[in-house]
């Protein structure tokens, strides 16, 4: 499975979005973690408990994102994009807001 991660804040908490391919099953994932300190690791949103998300593609997981008031940069959707084609897996990388992104 292929992990993009961003930081970034949500309704001015700090969150975690992590957006991926994962090989073994075949589709795209996406979670939303709350890191601020009152948290125990909170997901504002999981697509394991979004049953509108299996099969979803990267378009639904925008609205998804939309929703929380989350923008990540275009850069994360290109490379998971290219994950899925090459269904490429144990890929780690983290992003910047400028699009930059190491891993």
């Amino acid at each position: 499975m292929s992990q993009h991660s961003f930081r970034t804040t949500s309704n001015d908490r700090p969150v975690n979005v992590v957006l991926g391919w994962d090989r073994p099953l075949g589709y795209f994932f996406l979670w939303v973690a709350d890191l601020s300190p009152r948290s125990a690791q909170e997901f504002l949103y999981h697509n394991l408990d979004d049953p509108g998300s299996s099969d979803a593609d990267l378009d639904y997981y925008r609205a998804r994102l939309n929703a929380l008031g989350i923008q990540v940069p275009e850069t994360m959707f290109q490379e998971v994009m290219s994950d899925c084609v090459h269904n490429t897996g144990n890929r780690s990388v983290s992003y910047l807001a400028d699009g930059t992104f190491t891993g």
